[in-house]
This record gives structure tokens, C-alpha cells and sequence, in this order.
């Protein structure tokens, strides 16, 4: 890796930063070289180096065989290869991100006013309808209201009477420590 004198505090790496060996930087004796997708014989790197040269190609590592103890090696074009390493990279980031749910929080208390609790119970809706999850989360702020278990169930079922046909359950409804919640999907 060259040291950037511009920036001399950036010293983590990048994936796309990840060194393959090529030509005279194979370092094992021997290679089997990949050729058109079928495997040719054993033979050793400096052949295979001086049978790619006569080719006008680069030999590329592109894997280690341990039964055979050699690398293995792809004919091509080295600048070629990384473009299409460092595409295949961007793609990949590119559908990770797409293919995230997000998991919204819809929050409110037993003392929650039924205007206001309507107005969340809509915003979970536009929630669902976007493709993300909703996490319906009933705060208990004091032991008192922690002690009205049977009304905050009561409220959940009632909250969850809402969602009939619009949304199903991904996790039952549990008690975890002053927060029962729930998570709800698109059905």
C-alpha cells in the first residue's frame, strides 16, 4: 500500500483495496492456470508466467488449491480484472442497501389520549405501506402503570384491532422490563 502524504491520517483500508497477486507477485512455485473456464495441468509459475506472456495476457491469482498446494490462475487482463472485481463490489454494496428494512418505533403510554393514538396508529400505516417495519412500543413510566398490566394488554389488543387486514404480526407481543411491544409487517 503507498502512504498517501496528503492525508496522513486515513490509514484504514478499503475492501476494494484488497491485493491480488498477478505475474511475478505469485509467490507459490507452482500454479494451475484456468484457462477459457477448464483447468490445465500443474506446471510451475515461471512456465506459466512465460506461457501468458506468449499469450500477451497477465496471469492472475485467483484462489489457492490446498490439495495440490498451487495457486490458482486466470489468463486476462490484470486492469481489466480489478475493474470488474471493484463493479461487482459496487453492485453488491449497492443491493445490501436496497434490501434493508427499516424497523420504524411507534411509541405511547397507557395514559396516551385516543386522538393522539389514532394519529400514530396512522402514521404506522404510511410506516407499512412504505415497506418498512413497525415496531408498536407501550411505555410504562412508573410502577403504578407497570402494575396495570391487564389494562396495557388490553390497549395493545385494542391498538392491534387497527392493523386487521393491513398488517400481521412478526413478533407477539412481549413484556420487556417497563416496554411491552410488538413488531408488525405488510401482509
Amino acid at each position: 500500500m503507498k502512504y498517501d502524504y496528503n492525508n496522513k491520517f486515513n490509514k484504514t483500508k478499503n475492501s476494494s483495496d484488497k491485493i491480488v497477486r498477478h505475474n511475478y507477485s505469485i509467490k507459490n512455485l507452482y500454479c494451475r492456470i484456468i484457462e477459457n473456464g477448464k483447468a490445465l495441468d500443474i506446471m510451475r509459475t515461471s512456465d506459466a508466467i512465460a506461457y501468458a506472456e506468449n499469450l500477451k495476457q497477465d496471469l492472475i491469482e485467483i484462489g489457492y488449491d490446498k490439495v495440490n498446494n498451487c495457486s490458482n490462475c486466470k489468463l486476462g487482463d490484470y486492469s481489466k480484472y480489478m475493474y470488474e472485481m471493484k463493479k461487482k463490489e459496487k453492485t453488491a454494496k449497492k443491493l445490501a442497501r436496497v434490501n434493508t428494512v427499516d424497523i420504524k418505533t411507534v411509541q405511547m403510554t397507557l395514559t396516551t389520549d385516543v386522538a393522539d393514538k389514532n394519529r400514530m396508529i396512522k402514521h404506522a400505516i404510511e410506516f407499512l405501506n412504505a415497506g418498512d417495519k413497525v415496531k408498536i412500543s407501550l411505555r410504562f413510566r412508573n410502577r403504578r402503570e407497570l402494575e396495570n398490566i391487564n389494562l396495557a394488554k388490553e390497549l395493545m389488543k385494542d391498538v392491534l384491532n387497527q392493523f386487521n387486514g393491513i398488517a400481521v404480526l412478526d413478533s407477539n407481543p412481549s413484556l420487556n422490563g417497563k416496554e411491552m411491544f410488538c413488531i408488525l409487517r405488510k401482509s
